[in-house]
Parts: structure tokens; sequence; C-alpha cells
């Protein structure tokens, strides 16, 4: 929904709308997907959530070019509703799959229960602790922070005269070019 509003909007507004829509929906999809794989794998926890959140990544990583060409081609516009589209149908044709899991298909090893805390906090009473907004204020700095730097990666690459040359995923030049080189795909 963020990509189709960002893709109609005229005015700063409607593009901050677009972002805190897309905002709260990497949020939600981001939290079920972890959640699910948190409830499935409980005895990998910690692999569950850090290839949950790698693919995350690297779903990124691989749009990238995709996108780049298609708003070099017919405009950011265009490419925006394109891609929302995509991830639109994909999610609600994917969506429903944690549900079709077949019963039994994930077998829980039941732990003993080691508590985290004294007693469990309803949400109001987590955000009237201090530590709760040290912990967002921190979190909210470091994300910051790496968007920040990944929002000047093409101006920094343009100043140290790279731009323009084509590279791996891994980070090698992926063809021997004259100059200029492009990236045509191949």
């Amino acid at each position: 929904m963020a990509w189709t509003i960002n893709s109609q909007a005229s005015t700063l507004g409607a593009l901050y709308l677009g972002g805190i829509v897309g905002g709260v929906g990497a949020g939600i999809v981001y939290g079920t997907a972890v959640g699910n794989a948190l409830k499935w794998f409980t005895d990998r926890r910690g692999l569950a959530a850090g290839l949950t959140a790698a693919g995350f990544g690297a779903g990124s990583a691989l749009t990238i070019i995709p996108i780049y060409n298609m708003i070099k081609a017919s405009g950011y516009q265009h490419t925006f509703l394109v891609f929302g589209l995509l991830q639109g149908v994909g999610g609600v044709d994917r969506g429903g799959l944690p549900a079709r899991t077949r019963q039994g298909a994930v077998t829980a090893v039941v732990k003993p229960k080691v508590e985290q805390s004294g007693r469990d906090f309803t949400w109001q009473e987590t955000i009237r602790q201090p530590v709760f907004w040290l912990l967002y204020v921190m979190f909210t700095m470091v994300a910051t922070g790496g968007l920040m730097a990944t929002a000047q990666l093409a101006v920094m690459a343009k100043d140290y005269k790279v731009a323009d040359i084509p590279v791996s995923l891994v980070g090698s030049p992926s063809r021997r070019c004259r100059s200029p080189c492009r990236w045509t795909g191949s």
C-alpha cells in the first residue's frame, strides 16, 4: 500500500503518509515473520531470528538493481506502482502460508520456561518503564545512523568515481569493461 501511495504522491504530506504506512507495514510483516520463526523452531530461536532478518536484508539487496533500472527506464512513479502491486500480490498470496502448514509438521520441544523477569508486563505498563524508552532511543539512533549512511552511498560512490563500475553481490567487478562501465544485467 505504501509503494502505491508513493507512486501517486504529489505533496510532501502524501510522501510522509506513504512512509508511515510503509513503516507500520514493514513492522507488522517483520514481527509476524520473526514470531512464526521463533514459534516453529523453539530449540534454535537465535538461528531462526537471524535467518529471518537475513531474508529481509537479502530481499532488499536483490531488488536494488531491478528497481534502479526500472526507475531509469520509466520513472519512479511507475516503478513504485509496479513494485507495490507485486509486493501486495505476493504478500496476500503468501500471507496464509503459515496457516496452511499441516498439523504436526512442526513439533516443539517443550523445555521448562525460563523467567525473564518476575512478571509479564502489559504493553501499557511497558511504555511507562524508563528502560523501555532507553532501549527505544538506542534502537532508533542505531537505525537512523544506518539509514543515513545507506542514503549517502550513491553520493560517496560518485565522489570516489566508482558509481558507474558494475559489481557483483560479493563486491568484485562482475566483468571487465572499458570506460564508461554500465550494468547491462548480464
